[in-house]
Parts: structure tokens; sequence; C-alpha cells
């Protein structure tokens, strides 16, 4: 009867602190979601862009084509290292214009983040018969009118999410994330036939 009472006594003191430990993790970790019809996440309070593209080819055949394709991508620029892992690409993309008219964006979203040249660091992960394509750190930069010449930068990340990037917007920047997403999602494609896969 005595343990029954130390049982009942403690017991709300041990499950409180494991809800404290269970939330400081969740917290340093931060927030996923993936945002809603792109291959944008939001995951450690930044953004990023994630495709998983099958392919009939293996590993080397793949690795062999994503050699002959990464350099004709608009705007990318492969990095070249003796020491890089032979089925990883990485890369920057630099001054990379959203042709967001061919998605179906109208004259009136110039005044947007889309009329600004966006820049990004981009990495590719080869697998037998698929690679995935991470895309981090996206940022859109201009040139400010006080002084003329000042850069301005705006990342990606604060213009699609709130609440210290936490929380993914609606509405216009929805939509405008959508039409980012679709540019960079061809850009990467060496198939046009593909099905996306989600597995990689």
């Amino acid at each position: 009867m005595k343990n029954l009472f130390f049982l009942l006594l403690f017991l709300p003191g041990i499950c409180l602190s494991q809800v404290n430990v269970e939330n400081m993790d969740s917290s340093s970790v931060g927030l996923q979601d993936s945002i809603l019809g792109t291959s944008f996440i939001l995951k450690d309070h930044s953004v990023i862009f994630q495709k998983v593209y099958d392919s009939d080819l293996n590993k080397d055949e793949l690795i062999s084509e994503l050699k002959s394709f990464l350099p004709l991508v608009k705007n990318f620029q492969l990095a070249v290292s003796p020491s890089q892992n032979p089925e990883q690409f990485t890369g920057r993309i630099s001054d990379f214009m959203v042709n967001y008219k061919k998605f179906g964006g109208s004259d009136g979203l110039s005044a947007s983040i889309l009329s600004l040249p966006l820049s990004a660091n981009v990495a590719v992960q080869v697998k037998d018969k698929r690679y995935r394509v991470t895309i981090t750190e996206i940022i859109f930069k201009g040139h400010g009118t006080t002084p003329p010449d000042a850069i301005v930068n705006r990342p990606f990340d604060d213009f699609i999410s709130s609440n210290h990037r936490t929380k993914v917007r609606t509405g216009r920047n929805l939509r405008i994330a959508k039409l980012i997403d679709k540019d960079l999602a061809t850009s990467f494609d060496i198939i046009a036939d593909n099905q996306v896969s989600t597995k990689f």
C-alpha cells in the first residue's frame, strides 16, 4: 500500500518531466512540413526544395547522364572537386530568373520576388533508377533604391514562412512559391516522362 501511495505521489512529476524533455527536443529540431502542392519543405526553420525523380537507368548510367545534363541547366554551375562522392553532384544556381509566365503566372507578378534573380546551393544524389535534387539557401537578390547600388537579399524562407519560420504562408505567397517550384522542378528533370517518387 505504501508503494502504491509513493507511485501515485511521484507519477505526475515523472510524466511532466517527460513532456518537458519532448518539448525541448522538438523545439530544438524545428518543425517539418511539406508546402502544399510543391516540393518545398519547411524543416528546421528553413525552406528547402527537395524532389526525387524516377528513371529507367541504373546508377552508373544515371551518373553518366547527369554529368552531361547538369552543365546545361540554366544558370547552374557544377562544382568540380577530386574528393567529391561520385554518387553526388553539388553546385550553385546564380542569377536564375523564374520563368513564371511559362507556368501560367501573370504580368502582375512582376512586382514580386519573381522580378529578382534567384541564387541557391544544389545537391544531386544518385541511386539506382532515381536521383534526388535538394536546393537550399534560396535567396532572391536585387538592387535597392537607397543607395541605388545597394544589394537587397530576400531569403525565400522569410517570403514563404512566418512566426520565426515555423508556419507556411498562404494566399499570393503560396501561388508564387508554386511557380518557383515548377520552374526548378522542370529545370532539373532529365527525363520528360518521369514519375516523381516519394522515397529515396
